[in-house]
């Protein structure tokens, strides 16, 4: 008779979670700088924005540079159609992580902003899901984004 295998139970506390949550600094181009919930998503293609956010804050928008055709994981075009326009660059920070960034605007229901495969492509930071951290440690981001620190090392930046 063969043993029954062992089920294993899951040790992290946490339950995974397929996306990236976590909130940081943006500032707006009227200068109002205020914290913004984002979620970083390796299903998404670009960066969006929510036109329910750019409304509240009553930001004005340019014609996209690139229009972009969005389509869902399961190849249905989205409702709001083609993504023809974009905000003004704004400036957002994470931890000492800063960019200047302009977003797609499209319909978001679950959160503000979205930053998809160019921002990671970009980044390229690195994901410790168990511990759920974001390390920003790329060549780009040190030349780019990362602000000085009193310790001279990468920037880690915990998550939800």
């Amino acid at each position: 008779m063969k043993p029954s295998p062992e089920i294993l139970q899951p040790t992290d506390p946490l339950p995974p979670k397929p996306v990236v949550q976590l909130t940081a600094s943006l500032q707006l181009p009227n200068g109002l700088t205020m914290e913004v919930p984002i979620t970083i998503d390796s299903g998404s293609n670009a960066d969006f924005i929510g036109l329910d956010f750019l409304q509240e804050h009553n930001i004005a928008l340019l014609p996209a540079t690139l229009p972009l055709k969005v389509v869902t994981v399961d190849g249905r075009e989205l409702l709001g159609g083609q993504v023809v326009q974009q905000t003004p660059p704004m400036v957002m920070q994470i931890g000492n992580h800063r960019e200047v960034i302009s977003f797609n605007v499209t319909q978001l229901s679950d959160t503000p902003i979205v930053l998809g495969m160019s921002w990671l492509h970009r980044h390229s930071p690195a994901l410790a899901w168990y511990q759920r951290q974001l390390t920003f440690g790329s060549s780009y981001c040190a030349e780019h984004c990362i602000l000085p620190s009193p310790e001279g090392e990468r920037m880690t930046r915990s998550y939800n």
